[in-house]
């Protein structure tokens, strides 16, 4: 994991930085993300859901 716990100094500017610090907080992989919202990986990764 890169930030190892440390969410609170992720910044949340834009909706994919919020959803990064989202994901890594409950520990997903991309791949499980996209699966939980039921899109592709390459969309959850760029943070271009909905």
């Amino acid at each position: 994991m890169a930030y190892l716990g440390c969410f609170e100094s992720l910044p949340e500017y834009s909706f994919g930085q919020r959803l990064k610090k989202a994901r890594l907080y409950q520990g997903m992989t991309h791949h499980e993300m996209a699966d939980t919202l039921g899109v592709h990986e390459k969309s959850a990764s760029s943070g271009k859901v909905g």
